[in-house]
């Protein structure tokens, strides 16, 4: 996906926001079991931002987009990162 396509998904993850009234989301590499291994329809940070390392999470207010990694993914983080 292209940064528009990014930002079109980040645009609408914003508008369930706030229209459910949720001040913030987080999202984790990790699931709801912490499986090591997701499932595509499962990697939601992917989908997000573009980040396909196993260790990181994003927040997302309706002001900003805040992603944490581990030194282990900075190189990564800074080409996959697409937000």
């Amino acid at each position: 996906p292209n940064v528009a396509q990014f930002e079109a998904r980040l645009d609408s993850v914003r508008a369930a926001l706030a229209r459910e009234g949720i001040d913030a989301l987080l999202v984790p590499v990790a699931d709801a079991h912490h499986t090591e291994w997701l499932q595509p329809d499962r990697r939601l940070l992917e989908w997000l931002v573009g980040f396909a390392g196993s260790f990181g999470t994003a927040v997302v207010t309706q002001d900003g987009l805040d992603f944490v990694t581990d030194g282990r993914y900075l190189v990564a983080a800074e080409t996959e990162v697409r937000i």
